[in-house]
């Protein structure tokens, strides 16, 4: 069968980082995705930027499970810090689309 994970040709993906300016520990999503609290996740429960390949959308949401202030990252994009979009400055859950352009 195929090789699982993030084959060449699928830019659904999206890197989260712990700290702004895209250092800190980071993790990779592939594919369709809910994360309903970063705390489950791994140590650092907050993400404050991001990165977002071309055929992803991510929702990024204020507070655990989906919840309070949201905003919507269609890829690509990079996001140095989430204090210059509309959230307060970081970001406690998330899901992750995979929207393809053919």
């Amino acid at each position: 069968g195929q090789h699982p994970g993030l084959d060449v040709g699928d830019a659904c993906w999206a890197q989260l980082f712990r700290k702004t300016g895209l250092r800190g520990e980071s993790a990779l999503i592939t594919g369709d995705s809910n994360i309903e609290n970063f705390k489950a996740f791994r140590d650092g429960h907050k993400v404050r930027s991001l990165v977002v390949g071309a055929d992803a959308e991510v929702t990024l949401y204020e507070d655990p499970n989906f919840d309070d202030d949201a905003i919507v990252v269609r890829g690509p994009a990079v996001i140095g810090d989430l204090d210059d979009t509309r959230l307060d400055d970081e970001a406690e859950s998330m899901t992750l689309r995979c929207v393809r352009r053919y």
